[in-house]
Parts: C-alpha cells; structure tokens; sequence
C-alpha cells in the first residue's frame, strides 16, 4: 500500500513542475538531474563496467513470507528469516526479526537484524520484497530487503579468508543526489567480492571493501 500510494503521488509531484506557469522551474530540475547523473558516472567511472555486467549470478527473490522460513541454501550452508515484533525507539524502529546463517550440521554462523516483521504478514501487504545473492568464489551472501519505497537496507555475510568466521555487515550501494526518492541504485550480483549494481542504465562493480556501512539500524516510515 505504501508503494502504491507513493507511486500515485509522485508524478503528480514531479508533473506540477511542468505546468504552464512553472516551466522554468521544470527545465532548471531537469538540468540539475542532468548534472548529478553526470557528476555520479564522472564518480564511479573507475568502476563502471562496459558492456554491462556478464556474469551467470547467483540469486534469489520472494515477495510472499511465513513466520520463519529457509531463504537458500548454497556452498553447504542455509540461510533463515525468522519474523519478529517491530517498535518504536527513539522516535524510530527497530525488530527483533533475524536473519540466521547455519552450517549443515545446524550451527550458527552468523545473525542479522531485519527490518520485515510480523505485521508484515498481513493480508493485503504486497509493498515487501527480499533478494539474495551468493558469491561462491568469496563465500559471501548478500540480501536485500525492501519493506517499503523508503526503507530498504543491503545486508552481507562475507567469511574470513582461510577462517570459519564470519562477520556481517549492513552497507550502503553508492547512490546519486536526485529530486526523486525512488531513484536508487539496485544490486543485479555479487562476484568475486564485488557488487555489481545498476544505475541510469549504466552497470558498475564496486569491491565490498568499498560500500559504506550503516551504522545506525534504526530506520523510519514514510
């Protein structure tokens, strides 16, 4: 609902610019998008990828969820959503949904906070959406989780080299200044420790010791 309701809402935002009596204000936002695609490519041009990306990559989407249930299983491994409660702290959110990474004799590997939960299991919420990405070459695992147009968060499981530890961390995908809130870079692969991710109809490959990471996993709606 909230997707749709921001789909709705949106051109008639971005079409009030164009009206007969603000059509310099039209042109000046088209411009200024021009600019930022162009200063984000100029950026990033070290990192785009000719040709858009080439590889067979590894993933997996669901849009519908259960209680708990089994994500994948990939390189002897499994990987689990278990939905939780969701509240407000600080003027904020946070779950105690989990993520859990588990060997195939059941051990954990390594856990992660989500920002799904239980009431999102409710008749009528179509707005969630999960995707996950395996590297067998880095041993990594990548998901991305969209709970709404304004909150989604990347989330990777990457294993110490010659280690059986494994570390988790919440990053950010590089991303441009833009008027429009739904302009945002999306992850098409991992490989070779690397997070191939499209934007403005480019493809670029950014190595996962190069994503910022989030801090804070509070997170807000609307």
């Amino acid at each position: 609902m909230k997707r749709i309701l921001m789909h709705m809402l949106l051109p008639g935002l971005l079409l009030s610019c164009a009206s007969p009596d603000r059509k310099p204000a039209a042109k000046n936002l088209e411009e200024e998008e021009a600019l930022n695609i162009a200063a984000f490519q100029k950026q990033y041009a070290a990192h785009a990828v000719p040709g858009g990306a080439i590889f067979p990559f590894d993933r997996g989407e669901i849009g519908k969820f259960k209680k708990t249930q089994t994500l994948r299983k990939a390189g002897g491994m499994k990987l689990e959503l278990q939905l939780g409660k969701r509240w407000l702290e600080s003027g904020d959110f946070r779950t105690n949904s989990r993520y859990h990474l588990l060997n195939d004799k059941g051990r954990l590997l390594a856990a992660a906070e989500s920002t799904l939960s239980l009431s999102d299991l409710e008749d009528g919420d179509n707005d969630n959406l999960l995707r996950s990405f395996y590297d067998p070459a880095a041993q990594a695992l990548l998901v991305y989780e969209e709970m709404c147009w304004c909150v989604g968060r990347h989330i990777l499981f990457e294993r110490r080299a010659a280690s059986d530890e494994w570390v988790v961390r919440y990053v950010y995908l590089p991303a441009r200044a833009s008027m429009n809130p739904t302009i945002r870079s999306t992850c098409i692969g991992i490989q070779d420790a690397k997070v191939y991710f499209e934007l403005d109809g480019r493809t670029y490959a950014i190595p996962f010791g190069e994503l910022r990471e989030e801090q804070d996993l509070r997170f807000s709606l609307g």
